[in-house]
Order: C-alpha cells, then structure tokens, then sequence
C-alpha cells in the first residue's frame, strides 16, 4: 500500500466514524499487503484497534463517551431511573491509532550449571554449555545462528556455532555447546559471549559468561646442573683416571613427583662402574626437594677425543622431562656450562682408588676370578662389596699385569650359583685358562655362612639361601680343591666374607639365628694354595662408609701398593702383606667396637705376591 492510498484509507475511516452512531460503527477488513502494514492518522480524535486473524488484519474503531456534553445534530433522551448517559448523545474524543503486522519476538537465556562446580572448571574436564531461545510473538522466524567467542583467558576448547531451524509462534528450542579444558591449560579466568543471528525478526541480545580454570597441579623440574668431581688440578679430564658425574636437581612445581628416575649411559669414552648406580629411583621427590645423583666413570678413551655421557630425568609426574648428552674433553678445557669441582678428589675417591700402581714387569701367565655381590635376591645387603670387587679387579689389571682375556669379572645378581659352577667345577672356565706355568688369584666379597649339618663353610652367591646352605651355596673346601687339581703354579685365594651367619653390619642372615662358630683351622689348604680371610671363626667381616670399602679389602689393596714393603725392597710378599693387612684391620675394627682378626693359610708365605717401582708411584693422569 502507498503512502497515498494509505492518507485515503484513513480519511474514509474518520469520515465513517463521525457519520455513524457509536453503536454501529461496522468492522473493516483490510487484506495484508506487507509484512509491515502501519498506517497513523493524523487527526487527533480517531482510535484504532487491531487484531490478527489469519493472513488478515482487522482493524475496529470507536468512539469515546460522555455524559455531560451533547451534540445538536443527533437525537438524544435522558434516562433518569439509571442515571446514565444516553449512548446517543455524546462527545466524541478521539485517540490515534496503528495498524499493525504478525512478526516474531526473540528471547535467549543461557545455563552455565553444567560449566564445573560454581564455574569453575579444572584441567583436563569437560562441561556444556545450554542456550535456549523462544520465540513469544506471533510469527515464525527464520533460521538462527548462535555463536560463542572467546574474549579473553586461558585458552579453551568448545563449540565455536550452531545452527537453528524456524522456531514457530510460542514455541522455543534449545542448544548445547560443549567445552574442554586442555590438560595443560593454566590458571585463569576465560570470558566469552554468546552473539545471536536471524533471518527474521530482531535477534536476541548477546549474552557474556566466565569459566574460572583451575590449571592441573604439575610436578616440575628445575634446570638440573651438572659438574665434574674429580678432574686434575689444571682442570682437565685426562685418560685412564676416575671421575665422578654429578647432576643436580629438585621439584620447583606444587606437587610431588612419584618415580622420578636418573638414568646414566656412556656413549663413548669411558664406562660407569659396576657399583656405581647408573639406573637409579627416587620413589617420591616433594616440592622443593633437591635430589642429587652421581655415577664413578672410569675414562678409557680408546682413541676418542672426548667423554661423551647421556643423562635423562623422567618422571609420569614431571611436565618436563630433561635429556642431554654431556660432552667432556679429554686432555681439553672443559666447557664452562659444566662445574668443575678440581679438589675433591679425596672427597669422591679415596687413595686406593686414585694411586693405583703399573706393574713393574709384564707377565703372560696370570689368571684372575673376581666375584661381587652386594644386593642379594633374598638377602641383606654386603655393604660395598661390588666396589671392592671393582677395585681388586683393576688392582690385578694393572699391578698385577693380568691379561683382559684371563680375567673373569662378575657382579651383582650374575654371580650365580651355577656360575660358582662354570667357573671352577672340572673343564669349566678356570681349567680352560690355565698353563702349568700359571699364577691364579681369586677374590670373593659377599656374604659367607656356615652349616649347622657339617660345620661347613659356604659362600653364599646372588641367589643363595642362608637357609639351606648345602643346596643353594658353594662350599669353600669344593672352591679350593677344585683350584687345587687344575694344573697350575699357585694360587691365591682372597676372601672378604664372613661364616659366622652376620652381614657387615652384624645383622643376622637368618632371622633370630644365633651366630655360628666355624673353625679355619678345619681347612685344609693344599701346597699350592694359599688363602687369605677376611676374619676368624665367629667374627663380622667389617666395612667402614669414610673407607667406601671393607676394611680388609681396604687394606689388601694399601698393601698391595707397597704399604706392606716392610724391607723397602719394592716387593711385597705374601707374609708381608698379611702382617700389614692384620695389623690395620684389628686396629680399624677396634675403632667401631668390633674384633675382627684376618686369617692366613699358607705353604708359601714367601712368595712374592706384587712388584712396585717405589720411585715412580702412579698419580692419577700421569
């Protein structure tokens, strides 16, 4: 309808209205031409009512009434028993009116109840979000989009939009969007809001809500540092010396960390010592702990430049595990990202570790068996029996001049007893590597026990019952015949045990047992053999933790560096090295209330056992 059409329509509707009595004033019906019909007049007395019907608009008029004012052209009486007006006689007074159309009107409300707890959500949970839109008017709108923005806060996961379909007069339809809050997501608070779109009809405004993210409470490394204890006095790392890695580190996050795990690799240049924990298990490090994990290196170069180590902290608690590969020249400065700590030698090795002697002179007929064990299978431990065994064997390396190929070195749970039985039982490993011409030294440190059947000493391997000692243990007596029938020079047996059923630290291997008393004085030691023990009868063979060794092995090896030259001669014979070894170590069990009496059996204590240049002693990296 035009504008002009529209001024005619409502002219004719005032003109009607004022010619017709109130009373029959007719319904006019006028056909929906747009979606937008508004038609005002701009006479001041007409009044318009509307109402929808169908595709239809009825537009009614009326007229106002009073019952003190007349009008001359119309008929009027007065009704005195009501006292009312005449509804023919009156006033009229008119009120502008609006035609109008059918159109929807939008609402939205959104429920955050399934947002977290009081809006709050935490790391890693999910939750939705619910709108729901009505449409209270009197059409059908058209198709409607919903977006969700995010404003500001931790980053968060959701749906982005969703799309609704016509929602008819009086009806309404819901929606849900779903959020995730990513693992590693932080403390915050994220703002969104919710924007409206629609084809027909005004939108709804836009709705804003907040998440409160509660971040996951996380196990977190500092940065670990790494130094080197050990190098020489001019700071270099040099060849064929001990060193000692230390890395460094502690849990700077808010909750512990369970199973965190060091673990320790050479790649070249060296090799981590058996008694050196290169595998190693902190069960719980609390916030703000500090955790400190080292490993002894011997550095062997073989030609290569440098020692080269790999070093990684892991944890399923940590959000940052740590993996490097150290790098350390040899004979080169050392990198200044690495401390090096230059005068803690003393501190990290002792002086039978650092001063080991070369021999004097080379020999080809040298056999060697050295066995460890210090955690048993079932068990307690033989306290640094594994670096005492560590140290012989470099001791018969190199002072003694043992061949690498004639040298049988066994730690820990490999020292079997089926290996007791490799390696001494007839045509096993021993009978294999001997000549006629050949000098043989075995070592043993671990636990020992005696049998309560025979009064039998046994030594106890990796997976020996103190229990039953005839069945899972290796009787001494078989260890020495079995030496004593190969076809050999001499032998010399060590042993850093005792048989009295007691660990290093007097514990009992058998719950509630009483100690047991065996006699050496029982064995008997062939004219080839000679044996030298650690204790006498019922005594505990001891170690000392300034030491790092036991006290026999300690003082084994002091004399075999030429302490025990009693006649300054550079040679130390078997009987010097007992009257050394004896002396030091009553004396040292004495100074933790103990008595411990090494033992020697022997045919030839004359024998020279280890050769010195007392002119050169070895220094380390010399």
């Amino acid at each position: 309808m035009t504008i002009i059409q529209e001024r005619v329509f409502s002219w004719f509707l005032t003109l009607l209205f004022l010619i017709l009595p109130a009373n029959k004033i007719p319904a006019f019906v006028a056909k929906k031409q747009t979606d937008k019909l508004e038609i005002s007049s701009s006479i001041d007395d007409l009044v318009l009512t509307q109402a929808i019907q169908g595709d239809e608009v009825l537009v009614t008029g009326h007229r106002s009434h009073s019952s003190h004012r007349s009008h001359s052209s119309h008929r009027s009486h007065a009704s005195h028993s009501s006292g009312t007006s005449n509804p023919s006689t009156y006033t009229p007074s008119y009120t502008p009116g609006v035609i109008a159309t059918k159109s929807p009107v939008l609402e939205a409300s959104i429920d955050c109840s399934q947002l977290g707890t009081n809006g709050s959500m935490q790391a890693g949970n999910m939750g939705q979000l619910g709108v729901s839109i009505k449409n209270t008017g009197t059409d059908t709108s058209g198709q409607m989009k919903v977006q969700i923005k995010q404003i500001s806060g931790p980053s968060i996961q959701f749906d982005k939009e969703k799309v609704i379909t016509a929602i008819t007069a009086n009806t309404n339809r819901d929606v849900t969007f779903i959020f995730s809050i990513p693992s590693n997501a932080k403390d915050g608070v994220a703002e969104f809001q919710v924007l409206f779109f629609s084809e027909k009809g005004k939108p709804p405004e836009e709705r804003q809500f907040s998440i409160s993210v509660i971040g996951l409470k996380t196990a977190e490394l500092s940065d670990p540092m790494i130094s080197v204890n050990g190098a020489s006095i001019n700071g270099l790392v040099a060849d064929n010396v001990m060193l000692n890695l230390t890395i460094a580190f502690s849990n700077k996050g808010v909750v512990l960390a369970k199973n965190v795990r060091v673990v320790w690799e050479i790649r070249q240049g060296g090799t981590i010592t058996p008694y050196s924990t290169a595998n190693q298990t902190f069960q719980t490090v609390f916030p703000s702990e500090e955790i400190v994990s080292s490993v002894d290196i011997d550095v062997n170069s073989k030609g290569s430049k440098s020692l080269s180590v790999s070093v990684s902290i892991v944890s399923p608690d940590i959000t940052n595990p740590y993996v490097k590969v150290v790098e350390i020249p040899i004979n080169s400065p050392i990198p200044q990202t690495i401390a090096v700590n230059k005068l803690d030698v003393g501190l990290i090795f002792n002086d039978i570790e650092t001063n080991i002697p070369i021999a004097k002179r080379t020999s080809h007929n040298r056999v060697a068996i050295v066995l460890g064990v210090e955690n048993y299978s079932s068990l307690p431990p033989a306290n640094a029996a594994v670096r005492d065994a560590y140290f012989v064997k470099k001791y018969f390396s190199q002072l003694l001049d043992v061949n690498e190929s004639m040298l049988y070195f066994s730690y820990g749970s490999n020292v079997t007893l089926s290996s007791f039985h490799k390696l001494f039982s007839r045509d096993g490993w021993l009978q294999k590597h001997v000549k006629s011409d050949s000098d043989v030294y075995i070592y043993f440190a671990g636990h020992g026990t005696t049998s309560m059947l025979n009064n039998t000493p046994y030594l106890i391997p990796y997976d020996g019952d103190a229990n039953y000692p005839e069945q899972t243990s290796y009787a001494l007596s078989d260890l020495i015949n079995n030496i004593s029938q190969t076809n050999m020079r001499s032998a010399t047996v060590i042993i850093d045990a005792c048989f009295s059923g007691l660990t290093r630290t007097s514990e009992p291997l058998i719950a509630n047992a009483r100690p047991l008393v065996f006699q050496a004085s029982q064995i008997l030691v062939p004219n080839n053999v000679s044996l030298l023990s650690s204790t006498k009868d019922n005594q505990v063979s001891s170690s000392m933790p300034d030491m790092k060794h036991g006290i026999f092995t300690y003082y084994f090896l002091k004399g075999l560096q030429g302490h025990a030259d009693l006649t300054n001669d550079g040679k130390v014979s078997l009987q010097e090295l007992y009257d050394y070894i004896k002396t030091n170590v009553e004396s040292a069990a004495r100074t933790i209330d103990r008595t411990q009496q090494p033992q020697m059996f022997s045919n030839s204590p004359e024998r020279i056992i280890s050769e010195i240049d007392k002119a050169k002693p070895k220094k380390p990296g010399k």
